[in-house]
């Protein structure tokens, strides 16, 4: 079983990998183990886990320099965003969890096959209120951070501690990158 393949088993027992300094750790809930060959496979691949688990360091968000760590066009979008109208609830609070997100997950969800579509796109017509549509950009800002990825889901950890599962879309959805959205593009030109 390939480590992404690994991680999301684990989660599917209500299991998850920990890194804690030079330690991976197995959690689950009390008396709930994970499978034993579940267990062992995890044992197994520990240095890809740690690499799928750990994302990247991020800058702070007041240093946060996105055009020298995404592409031109998504930098540049996420700017044009801050500019325009609001897309969604609380905007700003969503444009800088998003952002965190971007720069800390972009490239390896790119790697893992995710297209930006998965990550920044809202559907033209009701971005706020078509999820099937929405990226997992726009499932964070209310205090949610992205703490595991792999090439089909993504694992959220809320402010209260829980877990959600966001899994990427295997197709067409209708949505556009949230910085193409007319109205978007409409007040940013003003």
């Amino acid at each position: 079983m390939p480590p992404a393949g690994i991680i999301a088993a684990l989660a599917e027992h209500g299991a998850r990998i920990a890194v804690e300094g030079d330690r991976v750790r197995l959690l689950f809930p009390p008396g709930s183990p994970p499978p034993a060959d579940l267990v062992e496979a995890a044992r197994q691949h520990k240095a890809a886990l740690r690499v799928l688990v750990v994302p990247p360091p991020v800058p702070q968000a007041g240093a946060l320099d996105l055009s020298a760590i995404l592409p031109a066009h998504v930098a540049a979008g996420f700017d044009q965003l801050a500019a325009g109208y609001p897309l969604l609830d609380d905007w700003p609070r969503r444009i800088e969890a998003a952002r965190q997100m971007a720069a800390q997950w972009h490239a390896q969800a790119y790697r893992l096959g995710w297209r930006e579509l998965d990550l920044y796109g809202l559907h033209p017509a009701a971005p706020a209120a078509r999820w099937s549509a929405r990226g997992l950009a726009w499932m964070l800002g209310k205090g949610e951070r992205v703490i595991a990825l792999t090439a089909d889901a993504a694992t959220i950890e809320t402010q209260g501690g829980n877990w959600l599962r966001y899994f990427r879309p295997d197709d067409d959805t209708g949505a556009v990158l949230a910085w193409a959205l007319p109205i978007a593009a409409q007040r940013a030109a003003q």
